[in-house]
């Protein structure tokens, strides 16, 4: 039996012609982010700048680790509806309260008050690592969470390797 082979005529379009139109297409793609994206970034670096003077203030810690921070930054804003206005609004809130401390800034507020909520997912999120709960939540640095940092002198933080990769197949020592 003789295989039938279709013509570049029966296709519309050859292999060459395929690949010619994704390279032209990825190369458009490429080049409108890399126009786009730094004009973006001015913005973040403003907003960034404010959500790290707030996590400060509201984790009552001042020397959080920038990585740590700039990672939960990233997760927030990409899991938080119009992240940047609501820290803009949380900004202004705190400021214009004139409370001494994130404990009276807070309890001032009514519990279905938007500030409040923002307030409250910041704190959560550096002290448990994550943002978010239950199957929305992402991970940003279990190791790096806040809740680890009051029992760090004796406490080992739970993670799943705690020796070396593999540890608990090799065989144990018991000539002793």
């Amino acid at each position: 039996m003789k295989k039938e082979s279709k013509s570049k005529a029966s296709y519309g379009f050859s292999r060459r012609h395929l690949l010619k139109s994704t390279l032209i297409a990825g190369a458009a793609f490429l080049s409108v982010n890399a126009v786009s994206t730094p004009l973006k970034r001015l913005d973040d670096k403003h907003t960034e700048g404010l959500f790290n003077q707030l996590a400060q203030w509201l984790t009552l810690r001042q020397n959080l680790d920038p990585a740590f921070t700039a990672a939960m930054y990233s997760t927030m804003a990409s899991h938080t509806e119009k992240f940047g206005d609501r820290l803009a609004m949380l900004g202004k809130k705190i400021s214009d309260s004139g409370a001494p401390d994130v404990q009276s800034f807070i309890s001032a507020l009514p519990a279905e008050d938007e500030n409040r909520k923002l307030a409250l997912l910041i704190i959560e999120s550096f002290y448990t690592g994550n943002v978010g709960r239950g199957r929305q939540a992402v991970v940003v640095n279990y190791e790096k969470a806040l809740m680890f940092q009051a029992t760090s002198d004796v406490t080992v933080i739970p993670t799943y390797i705690r020796a070396r990769p593999n540890y608990w197949i090799a065989t144990p020592n018991l000539e002793n």
